[in-house]
């Protein structure tokens, strides 16, 4: 019955009262828990997710996960919550770990597949050095005549070479020790 009303309670958008009654229906059944309350745990952290309690929600997906390992959809659920509570250099890896081990499981998760894809854009643009674009505002025309730019070519072995000259000349500015 708590179980219900936990239900109903979150497609009412009472997320607290909707925790309330389906840790009551947790606490009646006799622990520890088996596979077949995984749901009711998945619910509570679902509702705790919807509230922004990133860390309980969580906690309590792994509880959910602890009692049916291959749910693909609850590792997908810990993977978003983990993406939603931010913290890119830390939690961005876990999301993304997560939604590979959901993906492994039900490789046709579509959900699991867009967020995965958008964990990792995140964790390029936060991890990946800049990168330095090449300025058109010096370049000459093409020659063709229709205007079009072309970015300066720089040789990268003309480049060394000329450092390499440069470092000569300098030592060569040394005196000798008699």
């Amino acid at each position: 019955m708590h179980n219900e009303l936990g239900v109903l309670a979150y497609r009412n958008k009472a997320y607290g009262a909707s925790i309330g009654h389906l840790l009551d229906a947790i606490h009646l059944v006799p622990h520890p828990l088996t596979h077949e309350w995984e749901a009711t745990v998945v619910n509570v952290a679902h509702a705790y997710r919807k509230m922004n309690d990133f860390d309980n929600s969580i906690e309590w997906y792994e509880r959910a996960l602890s009692l049916a390992p291959k749910c693909a959809s609850t590792h997908t659920a810990l993977g978003f919550t983990y993406q939603l509570k931010g913290n890119f250099q830390t939690n961005m890896g876990e999301a993304i770990e997560c939604y590979h081990k959901a993906l492994s499981l039900r490789p046709d998760d579509t959900f699991a597949q867009e967020m995965l894809t958008l964990a990792l854009i995140d964790q390029c643009a936060v991890t990946m050095p800049p990168y330095n674009f090449v300025s058109y505002a010096d370049a000459s025309t093409d020659g063709g005549g229709d205007g079009n730019l072309v970015a300066p070519f720089v040789n990268p072995v003309a480049t060394q070479q000329q450092e390499t000259r440069e470092e000569i000349d300098e030592d060569d500015d040394m005196e000798m020790s008699p």
